[in-house]
């Protein structure tokens, strides 16, 4: 055979594996903080990776097609034929990996790497990917969550007297003056080498934690067990008041509140974030309890049992209905109903509890009344992958019927079973009138005969035409409504959004939100407050923004139901809200 005929059967062997070989690449904006998922900031610029912190890299050929692991430490710079670079103006840093297969994988950046733009790009088996810009910051913390999406219940540890530690949960909820032990990445850099097992040792300054408004100061900020790996110590108040369960409001302003600094409330989903220097990071929660017993108070009405099935990885059954009005604004509203029943995870009820807390969240998470105010940009979480209703994809839905029927001082409503599972109806007929409504079913494959009452409280906000698309001088606001329950709260809230994409450091977001019960029908927004929102943006060609102002009101009542094989439902919860949003120009 000669050489000619050699090189063809070469090439006809591998020319096939060549092409399979294909170069890698990164998804847009596929850098990312490997804890909160943090995407870029509303004003948009680059997403921000920490110094020496852990980052997560999407995209596609980036590894093997099964996931490889890197050995304990210390980290290589090449881990199965994958290896990261991070280029600062025209200096290359390697990246540490610590796992790497075709679709993700995850490294440590070097803390080297000096803070502004840089871009990152991943070589695999000898070909490199797309570079991804991303800019390096000094610190930029995301805390570690139970569903891995940077959201829900945080992964930390209740730390006891005598040494042991559990990890924080419904059922093993932190109690007053306890300490918690918090991960995470992201609180900058470090002067010994990244990729070893890190010396303990607390070196960053300016951090503080916001539980539910109040601001606490960490007793340890530092490196974790490993390397990249971020430790937050902290001690929650000697006061744990009873909150709300399942409220998840950010109430940055804690000073204004009237146990500032002395308390801090109860409840299985209390918000929790991070504040790096001015930086928050990715809001999370925690389970604290209002009392002596390790158990919080959940807002689906759950045992401690139940509690203990999901910390441990099991699943219950539950049901989340609702009754709400939307104000659409110009006269229109829309009125809707729906219900959904399934066997979930922790994940599944925190979505669920999570929905029913927004479209019922009028309330304080502690009860009180006041108006607080922030400025989002500088107080507010960073965006993450938060949980939403498609978190009942993985849930098992439960047959309830072929319909069930809502009935109250309004019209009786049918509602339909929906393709995509649960129960539902509505449209821009209104039909919800204020008072006390009854969502009943005949029963299904899976859940019995039920019956479960809660007040709707349908509120009309009075005054609601002098500011519907009208310019609203930024001084005190006078807000009047009629309707509510005797024991109904009403949030009134404004908002102002400035963008500008040629100048990003001019733009602005800011909220304001007060709470009053509905008996009081009237409610003064002090000009302070409303000060706080930036002016609207009107005749500019290169920046624009969004004002609002709303009234909403909630009720929820916790029910259970029958299981049709024996048993009941483990818990539920029925809500009535209401939510009337008007666009305004603030002057």
């Amino acid at each position: 055979m000669n050489a000619h005929v050699v090189r063809q059967c070469l090439f006809a062997a591998f020319f096939p594996a060549l092409i399979l070989a294909q170069a890698p690449s990164i998804t847009a904006n596929g850098v990312l903080n490997a804890a909160s998922y943090a995407g870029p900031a509303s004003t948009g610029g680059n997403v921000q990776i920490a110094q020496g912190s852990i980052a997560v890299i999407f995209g596609k050929n980036l590894g093997p097609a099964a996931l490889v692991s890197a050995p304990p430490p210390p980290l290589a710079a090449t881990l199965a034929g994958t290896s990261v670079k991070v280029t600062s103006g025209s200096t290359g840093y390697d990246a540490y990996p610590i796992y790497t297969y075709a679709g993700q994988l995850s490294v440590v950046i070097p803390s080297a790497v000096p803070v502004g733009n840089a871009t990152v790009t991943v070589t695999y088996n000898g070909q490199t990917s797309n570079g991804q810009a991303i800019s390096i910051v000094k610190s930029s913390f995301g805390i570690i969550t139970k569903n891995s999406g940077g959201s829900g219940p945080a992964v930390m540890q209740n730390y006891y007297s005598d040494g042991t530690v559990k990890t924080n949960g419904l059922a093993a909820a932190a109690v007053a003056g306890q300490t918690l032990i918090l991960y995470g990445t992201g609180l900058g850099a470090v002067s010994t080498a990244d990729n070893v097992t890190p010396t303990v040792a607390s070196f960053a300054t300016n951090v503080t934690i916001n539980v539910g408004g109040q601001i606490l100061t960490p007793s340890y900020a530092g490196r974790s067990f490993y390397p990249g790996l971020d430790q937050i110590n902290f001690q929650l108040p000697a006061t744990v008041i009873a909150g709300e369960a399942g409220r998840s409001g950010y109430y940055p302003d804690a000073a204004s509140r009237p146990d500032a600094g002395t308390s801090v409330s109860g409840g299985c989903y209390v918000p929790l974030t991070i504040v790096t220097g001015n930086a928050p990071g990715n809001q999370a929660t925690m389970s604290i309890a209002s009392g002596s017993t390790p158990v919080c108070n959940h807002p689906m009405g759950l045992s401690a049992a139940a509690m203990a099935q999901l910390d441990n990885g099991g699943t219950v059954n539950v049901g989340l209905a609702l009754a709400a009005r939307i104000g659409l604004g110009f006269g229109l509203t829309a009125d809707g109903a729906g219900a959904a029943f399934f066997n979930g995870t922790a994940n599944d009820v925190f979505v669920a509890s999570l929905q029913a807390a927004n479209n019922n969240g009028s309330t304080s998470q502690h009860g009180q009344t006041g108006c607080y105010s922030v400025n989002l940009l500088a107080g507010a979480p960073a965006a993450s992958a938060t949980a939403s209703l498609s978190g009942f994809n993985y849930a098992k839905l439960l047959d309830a019927g072929s319909t069930l029927s809502l009935t109250g001082p309004g019209p009786t409503q049918t509602l339909l079973a929906l393709k995509g599972g649960g129960y539902g109806a509505g449209g821009l007929t209104p039909f919800l009138a204020n008072g006390t409504w009854t969502l009943s079913g005949n029963g299904g494959a899976d859940v019995g005969a039920f019956k479960v009452s809660s007040n709707v409280p349908v509120v009309t906000w009075t005054n609601a035409s002098q500011f519907d698309g009208q310019n609203v001088t930024r001084g005190a606001l006078t807000i009047n409504w009629t309707g509510g329950g005797p024991n109904t709260i009403l949030a009134i809230a404004g908002s102002s959004t400035v963008i500008d994409a040629i100048n990003p450091q001019n733009s602005a977001l800011a909220e304001f939100i007060c709470y009053s019960p509905a008996t009081a029908q009237t409610l003064t927004v002090p000009a302070s407050i409303v000060q706080s929102l930036p002016a609207s943006v009107t005749g500019s060609t290169t920046a624009g923004g969004l004002g609002t102002l709303s009234v909403s009101a909630g009720d929820a009542s916790s029910f259970t139901a029958p299981l049709t094989k024996g048993g009941q439902l483990d818990g539920g919860i029925f809500g009535g809200a209401m939510t009337d949003v008007r666009g305004v120009t603030w002057k």
